[in-house]
């Protein structure tokens, strides 16, 4: 229990946080424990303003009440069972801080996205890695824009993820209008845009660089292999039979064969799991990577298949984009920003451990 006596000393430009009683979860329904937490969280909000003039103060009032309830219900529909978080100092501080934020700003973008962030913490009660990584997306989100939100994510669907799904061309093309299209607003050419994500500590702008067309080749090999001729196969690779078991006739010229796996990863796992030697693995990688399209062919193709793609290959070929990668807090909010835009979630677990 809270200390009856609520008085709180503090420094300059500090804030004390009063919750006022604890928030007691066990026993009471769910739409109960919800009303207690709205109750509270509103109470420690009003408690922790700032002194606004009376118009200034209604508004901060109702926008930290929106997001409020947005947040309960977004959090009802994914895992209500999870709203026994709210008993946490550390979940109720992370929600102060997100209705603080968007009461400053009334930014309906940045509330969606801190609503998800928060639903993602609330699934997290344990201190770890994961936590402290939420909890610092909600201090760092305010401080971006929505195309960087977007930038984020388009970093990491391309970088960190593979659709397993893309075996076909036709795939491709709706994986372009899923997962890409949703973020291109994220592609900017000034060099300002990714040296705020690098000081907000969401990125780095390395040396090194990865175009998109070899950002797409590396990722789905199988979509631009030019092929090679069995004889070529036997050769190179093998006469036995239990290998010519991954060839398939290729997509882009009949009379000749590739390999039957999305990318080198996927036929590592496979082979290991087949028992194939690393020399067999490695004859088949070397003949797979061999017979991939240039980046011209890769754009050539992809421009003819999807015109909207050339100007996106171009833009992010011109921008810093291709030379960032992601620090953990990066990974967590283009993600929410994922969920927010299209609706697709995945395990964060599998990026932050």
């Amino acid at each position: 229990m809270l200390d009856k006596n609520q008085e709180q000393n503090s420094g300059d430009n500090s804030k004390n946080l009063q919750a006022g009683r604890d928030i007691v979860i066990k026993g009471l329904s769910y739409t109960e424990t919800k009303d207690l937490v709205k109750e509270e969280a509103q109470k420690v909000f009003k408690q922790n303003s700032l002194v606004l003039a009376e118009e200034a103060y209604k508004i901060v009032l109702d926008r930290s009440g929106e997001l409020l309830d947005s947040f309960l219900k977004k959090l009802e529909e994914k895992r209500p069972d999870a709203i026994t978080a709210m008993k946490d100092p550390g979940m109720q501080y992370s929600l102060f801080n997100a209705q603080k934020e968007y009461a400053k700003t009334g930014d309906k973008e940045l509330a969606d996205l801190l609503e998800d962030i928060l639903v993602e913490r609330a699934q997290n009660p344990k201190r770890d890695l994961m936590q402290i990584v939420l909890d610092e997306c909600v201090s760092v989100a305010p401080k971006l824009t929505p195309d960087q939100f977007d930038a984020l994510s388009l970093i990491f669907i391309l970088r960190y993820t593979i659709n397993y799904s893309v075996t076909k061309i036709d795939n491709l093309i709706v994986y372009i209008i899923q997962f890409i299209l949703p973020f291109v607003n994220g592609i900017r050419e000034e060099q300002s845009r990714y040296q705020h994500l690098e000081f907000s500590s969401c990125g780095t702008i390395g040396i090194g660089s990865r175009t998109l067309e070899q950002t797409f080749k590396n990722t789905y090999m199988i979509l631009f292999s030019k092929g090679f001729t069995m004889e070529e196969f036997e050769q190179k690779v093998s006469t036995d039979p239990k290998l010519k078991r991954y060839l398939i006739p290729c997509y882009h010229d009949n009379t000749k064969f590739q390999i039957n796996v999305v990318n080198q990863e996927q036929l590592k796992k496979i082979g290991k799991t087949e028992g194939l030697s690393d020399d067999e693995l490695n004859k088949i990688i070397a003949i797979f990577k061999n017979t991939l399209m240039t980046d011209k062919e890769v754009k050539d193709f992809l421009s003819n298949i999807f015109p909207e793609i050339t100007k996106i290959i171009d833009d992010w070929n011109k921008s810093s984009i291709k030379n960032m990668t992601l620090t953990s807090v990066g990974i967590a909010i283009g993600h929410a920003n994922i969920t927010r835009k299209i609706k697709q979630t995945f395990d964060l677990k599998i990026w932050i451990k």
